[in-house]
Formats: structure tokens, C-alpha cells, sequence
């Protein structure tokens, strides 16, 4: 025997939120009458009363995994081992420095171009270290700091990295791998300090006693640049230091800034710490993966296939059930279809830009349930596929299958109501069966019609409200 619940269902509503009974291949109620089999469909927004719990549990173990398993797991992929892999580098590179290990997931650093502005006194010198570090370049510029760095950099760090070289003017050369100590310092002063034997330039290559250029040594100041000779001026010296500092740094119309394409030449191009990276980066992609769809998979899938009618959490507390189209139990395959459909936004949680997953995801979700309001059925594109709807379930009553309703009519008769078809009757004057006159509206006395007339009006009713046979309809 089926479950018996009340109810009717709800087809068409004239507005989106009502809910509005229309039978559907069965009886209605009537007369105070309980029927065999009654269906109430939900509308979208209570539909999506349920959907929302669903989403919210998820949503919520979600971020306690991300919070407090994800370190772990990426740890045991071998993320951790890459990052710290990267974090050598970095520091071995004499761009950065590292400013927190608080994990081994997690860490920080910084170049000096980002720091030292906030470490110079009036006439632009460094008045303090930084964290600690370089005490030796306290009382100078920084420019004398950036100098040996991206010198140190290129001539030796990039060489025994891969090689990778970014030229100032953000050409690429690759080919410098067989290049001897001096050819490799003449190429860094040409093009990376921007050195042209002229005076447009803040550097010159140094010179031995013979004045031959010593490339192997880092650039010194070009004491015929018009800048540089203010710099010995007390007057102007701040002003000359901010222009040599922006040559490193701030970037220019003219340059790039040296010490920044230093840094990024490391982060973009340098083979080693590119291909830790990307190690690292597909490390914590993968172990997105169980963190961002396990949990939408237990309350979008699994439990609405354990419990009947696809009842999810959502749906239990929303007192809502997932039924077959035709007004039957769905087969378990149209739950998995309706409930799969449901669940294929989250996939989009696992996109490499967070912000771009939770707005996809959002959007999805916004545009299903737009369709479930504006469709003539009230349902949204999951249902539609799956044949399915989602109905009021305590005022609902449905059957497994059209032979289990047909058999529970077959013992059950009065479950069922008659529908009684009858002619349509004619209006009639009223007839006056008493033998006393009676006054009409005009006060005008009225006679007593004739017992001939009265009979034949008796004949009359008596003919239209005769009922053939087969007006009856057997419902059993």
C-alpha cells in the first residue's frame, strides 16, 4: 500500500511565489473527501529553502576542511617541500628576504624596493636597517645596495639557474650560458644598467690602470651624467639619490626599474623556481579538489539517495519531497539525475582563481533558479531533464508506481469520488403548487394554474433530472 499524505497538485501558478492546486492525472478532493492519490507542488522559493540548506551545510564544511585539513594534506602531496624549495631560492637570489616561516605552507617575503622607502632620512640615505638586515648599507644610498645586488644577480645567480634573462627594455635573451666572466659583465652593464659610454647613462663600467673596463666588476657612478654630479651637492644630493633610487625601483617612461625586473626575472623565467611553482601550484589544485566537492557530494548526492523520495537535509527540514513527474515515487535513476544536474556547479568551485569560482558558482545557481521561476511548470532545468518535481510532501500523497495505485482503488472504492455528469438545466418560471394565490412584485393577484398545466410541469422536472446509466462513472 502506498503512503498516504493530502494534498493536490500544483501545476501552473499565475504568480511566482502562490502555490496553486490543479489535478494531475487524478482525483481531486471534494465534497470533504480524502482520494487515493493527491499532489502539491512547492513553489520555487520554498523549493529553494531547501536547495539553500543544502549549499549552506556544504559551504560550511568547506571551509572547516580548508582551514584545517588542507595544510595538512598539501603537506603530505609534497607542497610543502616545494615552497620551501622556492623560499632557498628566493633568498639565495639576494632579491628577497623572508620575513615569515610561520608554516611550512605558508610564508612571506620582500624585495628591498618595497621597504626602504620607509627607511631614509632626508637627504635619501638608509638611517636604519631593515628587519635586521644590512647594517653595512646603513648611512649610504640605497642605490649602492641595489647596485651589487642586481649585479650579483645576473652575473652569477641567473647563470647557475638556467640561464633565463630578461633585458631592461623587456626583450628576452636566453643564449648567454657560454658567455665568459668578462662578455657576461659587458652584456649586464649594456643591458640591464642601461651603460652607453655617453653621458645619458647613471653608470659606468669601472676601469683598471690601464683604463681598460673591468666588466667583471658591478658598475660605478657615471660622474659625467649631469644628475649624478648634484649628488655631491648638498642641495641637491636628495633630489639626485630619488632619481638614481627610481632607476631601480619606481620605474620610469624611460626605464623599467632595474631591481624590480631583477625580481621578476627570478619569479617568471628562472627555470628551477618556475618549475617549483608549478609543482607547488598543481600540488594545492589537486588537494582542492576533496576539500571543494566531497562535501556537496554528501549532502547533494549520497543522502538524498539514501533517504526516500531524494529528501536532503535541506529538503527534511523544508518538509519537501523529489517525485516523479507523472506523480509517482521517482526511480532511484531520475534522483541521481535530478540531484547530479543540481550538483554540477560545484565543479566550477575547483577553478584556480577563487573570486572566479564563488562568482561562477553563484551564477549558475542564480540563472537555475530563474528558470524555475519563469518556466510554465515551475521547474527548474535539473527537474526538467530528470522528469521529476519537488512537491509539498505533508500535504502530499503519491504512490510507487500506477499499478500500486490502481490496486490500493481496486480495495479501497471509496477513496475514490464519482464524478457525476449531469444535462445542463433550464431555467423555469417558478410553478406555484399550492391552491392559495399568491401576489406578484406588482401586488397583482396571480390564479392557481390548472391541475392539467401543474402535471405537465411535474412531468417536466421529473424528465430533467432523469440520469442515463451511463452518466455513472465506475472509478473502482
Amino acid at each position: 500500500m502506498g503512503r498516504l499524505n493530502r494534498g493536490a497538485l500544483s501545476y501552473l501558478s499565475s504568480s511566482l511565489y502562490e502555490e496553486r492546486v490543479l489535478a494531475y492525472n487524478f482525483p481531486m478532493r471534494n465534497n470533504g473527501k480524502t482520494y487515493a492519490s493527491e499532489i502539491v507542488q512547492v513553489s520555487p522559493w520554498k523549493a529553494f529553502t531547501g536547495f539553500a540548506v543544502d549549499f549552506f551545510l556544504s559551504f560550511t564544511v568547506m571551509m572547516v576542511l580548508t582551514f584545517f585539513v588542507s595544510p595538512y594534506l598539501q603537506e603530505a602531496m609534497g607542497a610543502g617541500e616545494s615552497q620551501r624549495n622556492m623560499e632557498k631560492l628566493l633568498t639565495d637570489s639576494s632579491l628577497f628576504q623572508v620575513t615569515s616561516t610561520s608554516s611550512s605552507l605558508e610564508w612571506n617575503y620582500y624585495f628591498y624596493g618595497s621597504g626602504y622607502a620607509k627607511q631614509l632620512d632626508s637627504n635619501g640615505k638608509i638611517k636604519d636597517t631593515y628587519n635586521g638586515k644590512d647594517n653595512d648599507y646603513v648611512g649610504h644610498y640605497p642605490f649602492e645596495l641595489y647596485t651589487e645586488i642586481v649585479f650579483s644577480y645576473y652575473s652569477s645567480f641567473c647563470f647557475e639557474e638556467g640561464n633565463e634573462f630578461v633585458n631592461l627594455d623587456g626583450s628576452f635573451n636566453k643564449d648567454l650560458g657560454g658567455l665568459s666572466e668578462q662578455e657576461r659583465g659587458k652584456w649586464i652593464g649594456e643591458n640591464i644598467f642601461k651603460i652607453n659610454g655617453d653621458s645619458s647613462s647613471y653608470f659606468a663600467f669601472d676601469v683598471d690602470n690601464e683604463n681598460n673596463p673591468k666588466y667583471d666588476a658591478k658598475p660605478v657612478l657615471n660622474l659625467q651624467n649631469p644628475v649624478v654630479s648634484t649628488l655631491f651637492d648638498e642641495k641637491t644630493a636628495a633630489v639626485a639619490a630619488s632619481k638614481l633610487n627610481a632607476f631601480f625601483v619606481s620605474g620610469s617612461p624611460k626605464y623599467d626599474g632595474v631591481y624590480e625586473l631583477s625580481c621578476s626575472n627570478l619569479e617568471t623565467y628562472q627555470p628551477r623556481f618556475v618549475e617549483l611553482k608549478k609543482q607547488a601550484n598543481r600540488i594545492v589544485f589537486l588537494s582542492k579538489i576533496p576539500i571543494r566537492l566531497v562535501p556537496p557530494v554528501i549532502f547533494f548526492l549520497i543522502v538524498p539517495l539514501l533517504v526516500r523520495d531524494g529528501k536532503s537535509v535541506g529538503r527534511l527540514l523544508a518538509n519537501t519531497a523529489v517525485i516523479d513527474y507523472g506523480g509517482y515515487s521517482a526511480k532511484k535513476w531520475r534522483i541521481l539525475l535530478h540531484q547530479g544536474i543540481l550538483y554540477l556547479p560545484w565543479l566550477l568551485s575547483i577553478l584556480p582563481y577563487d573570486i572566479l569560482a564563488v562568482i561562477s558558482v553563484a551564477l549558475v545557481y542564480t540563472a537555475e533558479f530563474l528558470v524555475s521561476n519563469v518556466s510554465p511548470s515551475k521547474r527548474g532545468v535539473h527537474e526538467m531533464m530528470a522528469g521529476t518535481m519537488t512537491v509539498n510532501d505533508a500535504e502530499s500523497s503519491y504512490f510507487s508506481s500506477k499499478e500500486e495505485y490502481e490496486s490500493y482503488v481496486r480495495e479501497n472504492p471509496e477513496s475514490v469520488a464519482e464524478e457525476e455528469e449531469t444535462e445542463p438545466v433550464v431555467e423555469e418560471e417558478p410553478v406555484v403548487l399550492d391552491s392559495k394565490i399568491l401576489e406578484t412584485e406588482e401586488g397583482q393577484p396571480q390564479k392557481e394554474e390548472t391541475s392539467d398545466l401543474k402535471s405537465g410541469n411535474e412531468e417536466n422536472e421529473m424528465e430533467s433530472t432523469d440520469y442515463d446509466e451511463d452518466d455513472f462513472v465506475d472509478k473502482k
